[in-house]
């Protein structure tokens, strides 16, 4: 160990940034530069960071106002300034990017409150939250800075908020009323709206049964209701007033009642309501734009009086009407639009609609962009007010209520103070071709974020029209009325057709999504947006009559198309028509014109991933996460940052690095607790790792959130099956076969296949594959004809592999109407043909298999994926292991390899050329590295049984008794009700 890492860590520094912003370190100067708040932001922007950081991505976030060079030169002032209290190695740089050295012993706070979370420490993580993320600090850095503290603000304060609803219950449930009662009132100082925080902090403080105690429930009930109608116009809870109620009543039982410092509305609502019922809530009508909200003391007459009278004269400060007019010329034809969209639509019934305020868009601080701020704001209240779904806030209302400064927080409490049901916030930035926003709306009763999403524009008129469109869909309803400009469609129609392909898209119902665009090209054959969505659906579909029609009629209105319309079909076109280079190629291209752009990265990162490119996926990905590495969705849907932590965990599988990948899921679990994706991943990471138990308890946390039970279910299973628990398995399979759900039969029928393929019992799985075909689910059929060729019947078997479309080599072709799906047929063409040769082959039919070996030598490099690319490699193996050329073989086997999660059948031939060539060790660890592979899709053609008798195999011969014994009983235990050709195998392992 060098001296000075010795010396920092014998320093042991902390940083604290819950509830303020410190640095404690022993040892430092009296005056050290980490008094300075925007160098001790950067070390906990650096300190949270999961991977190292670029300059540029660093300077965004606190110099962006500063041209490059003085930029770059306080970048480097700050990390030296650091580095003299931090020590002279503490912050390393490679290249152009600069992270902290992962030796460095600074522990922060909210890193040990989230690493609690994770642990299901709730206990550590309320006893580590001191406060709101940089509560009450003022940096002074950029909107993008405020956009990442925001994030971590919400997401550790939502942490904070699981782990005092969990742990102040489980006080409760000991019986340690005074400790659920301190509790529970930081849960209800952080959460004023929870009707849980409040009843526990009631009845902790009334449980000892004592005056003292009830008369000090109802002080904290008093408290809450000023709180609440101070800063969020509303009442308590009927329930929470009940039981205040309970309290005076018991109360005035006793003998100074006169004296009780009972609140008074409570008392008046009290002798107002009937006996036996709770008080009723004070109503408050929905403002409108001039509405004022009633106070908590105004009497309900008063409130209708007030609501009588009608809404209050609107003000306007000058400052804002000059703003106003620097935008009037584009929101007037937002207003013209929606008002001619309104006029052809026919008059509907009232209905209640949903209170929208907007606020709190940053935009970038250049003169030419900055009215932006407030100019998208007026827009999209201005789109929206043609919609009878929702009613808009006037945002001059909204603005009075927020202070200079203001954070989600406070947004929050604004929109609640106006009775708004929906708070919008976002930021927009230029790019080279227009403007990219991101759309985030909150459910401001629930305090938790409805959604989010990315809308880009070459216009500012055109992408208020889309955020309007997010708004819309969000808040639950259709864009009634909206149309698009005319340089995107005419159409009204055509655009709420859109409006409900946007919202079906989120909500994940695919059918509904392809039938919205159907009806929006129907109407508006020129709809460039809707075109290029429906055709980005039909690619990877291979619908070719449907996407030649497509092409032509973007061809046709290619006038009315962006650049990255053009770029991304045309990537999309080459990648799925074969042509790998041009795919990659135009992909870069549409990333270097819209860098910023998650769907442009997101669109490369697939090309990488399924072109085997995983170090190049890795980069993309850091790209991401730099966009916003913070920003989460917790109520449900899937957020960039998330969605790009998925895609490392599946990356670093596939570069066999199981803790980067488990470090990732560990992270998205962290990022978005509430969302299944986090905890799908960290199982997969887990079982890849042979951490079966740890697997099964991340599942059981994805469980708990109440949605996908079925992929719960399917991942258990498939689990009990890698442990070898097949008692547990069938019990399970069982349980799913006696649920009445219908949609749950096919999942149990494929469960029933893999378990009786794991148990040697392949005339089993193929009649569980002959029900399910009876369903319609044809999906296993490559699987069924897998299984037939094990038991011999070869014949059959080779029935299920259909002869593939005719191929042909791509050329020269013109434009995008000449669409060809060469790709796409050569990767069925591959797969099948690959799979047909391994069931074949034992039946020594070297004919067929050198045809396909010869087919795939020259198709199978036409495939958009490039697993496909090496398929042919294991087809020649078998060639050469027919022929006893095991040493060829097994190279030949080895190249046909696809990463760690991969199709296995490739490592199992390796190991049987290899225990033929005398080399047992390299035979077990080609073994070992199958065993890291997941029972799903390409994993499921070689059950796990197999492998245990090849191991078993592999250790007698390179003289490893026990360790053979080991596998032999497992084997046994497998296969004691084998069929009969699998049992036969028994005798290799020294009998029955």
């Amino acid at each position: 160990m060098s001296q000075t890492l010795k010396t920092l860590l014998d320093k042991g520094f902390h940083l604290v940034t819950l509830g303020g912003l410190s640095l404690d370190a022993p040892g430092a100067p009296d005056e050290p530069p980490a008094a300075h708040r925007q160098k001790l932001a950067l070390l906990a922007v650096l300190a949270l960071a999961d991977r190292p950081l670029s300059r540029d991505a660093l300077i965004g976030l606190f110099w962006a106002d500063q041209d490059e060079r003085r930029a770059r030169h306080s970048l480097s002032n700050a990390l030296s300034s650091l580095r003299k209290v931090l020590g002279p190695t503490a912050i390393r740089r490679h290249r152009d990017e600069v992270a902290l050295e992962p030796g460095l012993p600074l522990e922060v706070d909210a890193v040990e409150l989230a690493g609690s979370a994770a642990a299901g420490d709730w206990a550590g993580v309320v006893g580590r939250y001191r406060g709101p993320f940089l509560g009450g600090v003022f940096v002074g850095g950029t909107a993008e800075f405020e956009h990442w503290a925001d994030g971590h603000r919400s997401r550790l304060e939502g942490l904070f908020l699981e782990a005092a609803a969990h742990q102040a219950k489980a006080l409760a449930a000991a019986g340690d009323w005074d400790r659920a009662a301190q509790l529970s009132r930081r849960w209800l100082e952080a959460a004023p709206l929870s009707t849980e925080a409040a009843g526990l902090l009631l009845d902790g403080l009334t449980a000892a049964g004592t005056r003292d105690g009830d008369q000090r429930a109802l002080e904290a009930y008093d408290r809450l209701v000023t709180l609440l109608g101070e800063q969020y116009g509303r009442r308590p809870d009927r329930a929470i007033t009940a039981r205040a109620q309970a309290i005076v009543a018991r109360l005035r039982g006793g003998d100074a009642t006169a004296e009780l410092p009972v609140p008074t509305d409570l008392l008046a609502e009290a002798a107002a309501a009937p006996a036996g019922t709770a008080p009723a809530m004070t109503p408050l009508a929905t403002p409108g734009a001039g509405a004022t909200v009633a106070e908590s003391h105004v009497s309900e007459a008063a409130v209708a009086k007030s609501a009588a009278d009608g809404p209050a004269p609107e003000t306007r400060p000058a400052s804002v009407r000059r703003r106003w007019w620097l935008i009037a010329p584009a929101a007037v034809l937002v207003v013209a639009l929606g008002w001619w969209a309104a006029r052809r639509s026919a008059p509907a019934a009232p209905v209640r609609a949903a209170a929208v305020a907007i606020g709190a868009i940053r935009a970038p601080a250049d003169s030419a962009t900055a009215w932006l701020a407030d100019g998208l704001v007026q827009m999209i209240g201005a789109r929206l007010a043609h919609s009878p779904s929702v009613e808009v806030i006037a945002p001059d209302r909204l603005r009075e209520l927020l202070p200079e400064r203001a954070t989600l927080s406070d947004l929050l409490a604004a929109a609640e103070r106006v009775g708004a049901r929906w708070a919008v916030s976002g930021s927009v930035t230029r790019s080279e071709q227009g403007f990219l926003m991101d759309v985030n709306v909150h459910d401001v009763a629930e305090g938790r974020l409805a959604s989010l999403g990315t809308v880009s524009a070459s216009d500012p008129i055109v992408l208020a029209d889309l955020a309007a469109v997010r708004v819309l869909n969000a808040a639950g309803t259709s864009a009634d009325g909206a149309t698009l400009a005319e340089f995107e469609t005419a159409s009204p129609g055509a655009f709420e057709h859109f409006a409900r392909f946007v919202r079906a898209t989120d909500e994940g119902r695919g059918e509904a999504a392809i039938a919205a665009l159907d009806a929006a090209i129907a109407l508006d054959s020129g709809f460039v947006s809707a075109l290029r969505e429906r055709a980005m659906i039909a690619f990877p579909r291979g619908d070719r009559a449907v996407l030649q029609g497509l092409m032509a009629a973007f061809e046709r209105n290619a006038a009315r198309a962006t650049e990255y319309d053009r770029l991304i079909l045309a990537s999309q076109a080459a990648f799925y028509g074969g042509e790998h280079s041009q795919s990659e190629a135009l992909a870069e291209q549409l990333v270097a014109h819209y860098p910023r752009d998650p769907r442009a990265l997101g669109w490369q990162l697939e090309v990488f991933i399924l072109h085997g490119r995983w170090t190049d996926a890795r980069t993309v990905i850091d790209r991401l996460l730099a966009l916003d590495s913070t920003t989460v969705n917790a109520g449900g849907l899937v957020c960039v940052p998330c969605r790009a932590y998925g895609n490392l965990v599946d990356v670093s599988l596939l570069l066999g690095d199981l803790p980067g990948a488990e470090r990732a899921a560990r992270r998205l679990t962290t990022l978005a607790p509430h969302l299944t994706l986090g905890w799908d991943k960290l199982a997969v990471a887990l079982t890849s790792a042979r951490r079966y138990d740890e697997a099964l308890a991340a599942i059981e946390r994805g469980k708990a959130l109440g949605d996908q039970i079925e992929w719960a279910v399917s991942q258990e299973v498939r689990i009990y099956m890698m442990t070898r628990d097949f008692e547990r398995a069938e019990r399970a399979i069982r349980a799913l076969r006696q649920e009445a759900r219908p949609e749950l039969q096919p999942l149990a029928l494929d469960l029933s296949m893999m378990l009786a393929r794991e148990r040697g019992r392949y005339r089993a799985s193929i009649a569980a594959y002959d029900s399910l075909e009876r369903l319609g689910e044809r999906e296993l059929s490559l699987v069924a004809a897998n299984g037939l060729a094990r038991i011999g019947e070869y014949r059959r078997a080779r029935a299920f592999y259909q002869s593939p479309p005719p191929i042909a080599t791509p050329s020269n072709r013109a434009g995008l109407r000449a669409v060809s799906l060469v790709g796409d047929i050569a990767r069925a063409f591959s797969w099948q043909r690959a799979l047909e040769a391994d069931a074949i082959a034992p039946s020594g039919d070297t004919v067929r298999v050198r045809r396909i070996a010869d087919s795939l030598e020259q198709l199978s490099r036409l495939s958009y994926y490039g697993r496909d690319w090496r398929v042919r490699h294991h087809v020649q193996g078998l060639l050469l292991a027919i022929e006893g050329r095991h040493e060829a073989a097994a190279s030949e086997f080895k190249a046909a390899r696809w990463g760690t999660l991969a199709w296995t059948r490739p490592h199992a031939e390796e190991a049987k050329s290899l225990l033929a060539a005398g080399r047992p060790d390299e035979a077990i660890d080609a073994l070992r590295t199958a065993y890291g592979s997941h029972l799903e899709a390409m994993g499921r053609y070689l059950p796990r049984s197999e492998l245990d008798f090849l191991m078993a195999l592999a250790f007698r011969q390179a003289g490893h008794v026990d360790s053979s014994r080991v596998y032999e009983g497992y084997v046994r235990k497998a296969w004691v009700e084998a069929d009969p050709e699998v049992r036969a195998l028994l005798g290799q392992l020294g009998g029955q």
